[in-house]
């Protein structure tokens, strides 16, 4: 029996019975997300990899200056690690994050003789996690990233904005870090709902669920939101409010 089947088995009901109501009220606010379909899973890492701590246009940027500058893998591993720096600079972390693509590139080349990741397809997601995140700077989030986005896998990734939502829904607990959020969530996700739970989580924390100042007033899931009950209304309100419910 896999760890997935069985987690799910053992977890509070209704907390699978809540998570299936959040990504019900997820898909009638923003429509239920596509798969864009099966793409280079050594791209979406690297392109994870660079994404870390960073802004989407950012992360854009930057894997774009890191393509026209190496078009292929092979270009990218031979190049002298402060070329790769200053490709992705922009994005930020730049050593960090150049020492960790040069890393899971040579791991490709001296495992597989290529910079190719087809074992990836036949691996579960336990193993292909298990054996992703032995490549140092590579964690959690990034290999479950790599699976739902170019694998089509369901499976939930969890960055810092679903962790916080997560949280604050109630879901898994308010101090729970993101990889213990990925395992408890593992058990409540939705089956065949992974991505576009995500997806939607990712969505609504940009636009409603923001970090210092949730748009509680606005939100259609505080019916359903841990945080929306407990936390006192003045630290809820937009600043300039003075405390005040809006229209008061």
């Amino acid at each position: 029996m896999s760890a997935t089947r069985r987690s799910r088995r053992s977890s509070p009901p209704r907390l699978r019975a809540k998570a299936v109501r959040v990504a019900a009220a997820l898909a009638r606010l923003y429509g239920v997300p596509r798969w864009s379909g099966p793409r280079d899973p050594v791209a979406c890492l690297v392109e994870t990899i660079i994404s870390q701590n960073t802004t989407d246009r950012a992360r854009d940027a930057a894997y774009a200056a890191l393509v026209a500058r190496f078009p292929t893998w092979e270009a990218l591993a031979a190049a002298p690690e402060r070329d790769v720096r200053a490709a992705i600079r922009g994005a930020g972390l730049a050593e960090a994050k150049a020492r960790t693509i040069r890393r899971l590139l040579a791991m490709l080349l001296a495992r597989y003789g290529a910079y190719r990741f087809d074992a990836l397809k036949a691996m579960t997601d336990d193993e292909a996690i298990a054996f992703l995140t032995t490549v140092s700077g590579i964690g959690v989030k990034t290999a479950a990233i790599a699976l739902a986005f170019a694998l089509g896998r369901d499976v939930f990734p969890v960055d810092t904005h679903v962790n916080r939502l997560c949280g604050r829904l109630g879901l898994v607990p308010e101090s729970s870090a993101p990889d213990r959020t990925f395992r408890l969530m593992r058990a409540i996700c939705p089956p065949g709902q992974a991505y576009a739970f995500h997806v939607g989580l990712i969505t609504h924390g940009r636009r409603v669920c923001r970090a210092p100042r949730p748009k509680c007033e606005i939100c259609a899931l505080r019916s359903l939101c841990r945080f929306h009950r407990e936390t006192p209304i003045a630290t809820k309100l937009p600043p300039g409010t003075g405390g005040r419910k809006a229209g008061t």
